[in-house]
């Protein structure tokens, strides 16, 4: 029974919140709280830290946080706050807008907390370096205070690309590793262990500063010690393979060639279909599709350009003004500071995301 937390500033692209909101790969995704923004939509909210951070500098506005308990034990909702609430103390971020947001991937359920780096009351992003020991600090409170088992250090972990490398030719860089560490605790020789490698795929090498180096499956290269839970020493694996000569192993130049020459070839995916949005007239709005590139064939396929009008009545286009376009004033007069740069830099642009920010100066029949 333990608790893991990971923390980083990131940016707050359309990418970033298909992730958290939309993820394919979670079995279900739940908002849990979405405090400190005038609007209860989660898109919308998280688009506004990003409307937050133009004209300034800050390139990552977004502070995200995973806490992932044990399995083996169900967080309540109140352990759950107590634990973003110390969290949000340790880190400084206590009153800056956040969204939380429950995920339950493979059977098992982890939670993002996710901060705006700038405070409502103003000024620039908060300064979140030396997060690596304030999650450790945390971690070790929220320990005591649920009387957690502590959790040991693995040493560094697999990173991000290498996981998403291994997906690309449909591999588990996880699961490869506990079949390796299975068959290096069965097997008796070397020239055994030689054998189950090759029928999964990878191959045993001679390294520079690791004596032996593992290929895997998809071409990557890595310390044979890091395939194997426990990370045997040098000296372990030495006289583990006893029966195997180094020098006759492969290079690792010589083992990626074997490895790359049995992949299959991957087609990059064509661009994304880019919509262009045309406001013609009051009742109509335009929208042009262009086409996904096109393979490059023997017989050129001509392109064809769609284009869809939609035709609104006058009612539904009152109510469109009234809740999506409100009234652009032309007076500032009394409007903060803040207010006015945030008009100016992103507001005349998304209008209805600057009143819902700052709901107050909002024109008369503006509804949230």
């Amino acid at each position: 029974m333990s608790v893991l937390i990971k923390g980083k500033s990131i940016s707050c692209s359309q990418k970033s919140r298909d992730h958290y909101l939309r993820g394919q790969e979670n079995e279900k995704i739940i908002v849990r709280e979405v405090w400190g923004f005038a609007t209860k939509d989660p898109d919308e909210a998280l688009e506004m830290i990003e409307l937050s951070a133009k004209g300034t500098r800050c390139k990552k506005p977004l502070y995200s946080v995973k806490i992932n308990p044990s399995p083996d034990r169900f967080w309540t909702k109140e352990e759950v706050l107590r634990a973003l609430q110390l969290l949000e103390e340790n880190l400084g971020l206590t009153g800056h807008p956040r969204v939380v947001i429950e995920h339950k991937k493979h059977g098992r359920i982890h939670y993002h907390a996710l901060w705006s780096r700038f405070h409502p009351d103003g000024g620039p992003a908060k300064n979140m370096g030396n997060d690596y020991a304030i999650h450790q600090k945390t971690q070790r409170q929220l320990e005591k205070e649920f009387k957690l088992r502590p959790m040991m250090a693995r040493g560094r972990d697999f990173r991000q690309w290498e996981v998403e490398w291994a997906k690309r030719y449909g591999f588990d860089i996880f699961a490869l590793r506990k079949e390796i560490t299975k068959d290096f605790n069965s097997v008796k020789t070397g020239q055994e262990f030689m054998a189950a490698l090759k029928t999964k795929g990878c191959v045993l090498c001679r390294g520079d500063k690791s004596q032996f180096v593992l290929i895997l499956s998809w071409g990557q290269h890595k310390a044979l010690s890091s395939m194997i839970y426990g990370r045997p020493p040098k000296a372990v694996l030495r006289r583990a393979f006893a029966d195997i000569d180094i020098v006759m192993l492969p290079t690792v130049a010589e083992g990626k060639a074997q490895v790359k020459a049995a992949l299959p070839k991957i087609k990059r995916k064509s661009r994304r279909a880019a919509h262009i949005y045309i406001r013609r007239s009051p009742s109509q709005i335009v929208s042009v599709t262009k086409p996904f590139a096109q393979p490059q064939t023997e017989t050129p396929i001509k392109p064809v350009t769609k284009t869809i009008v939609w035709t609104t009545t006058a009612k539904q286009e009152q109510e469109h003004v009234q809740q999506h376009v409100p009234i652009r004033p032309d007076d500032k007069k009394g409007w903060p500071e803040a207010a006015i740069i945030d008009w100016e830099t992103w507001g005349h642009e998304k209008p209805r995301l600057f009143f819902l920010k700052w709901i107050e100066l909002a024109p008369p029949g503006f509804t949230p």
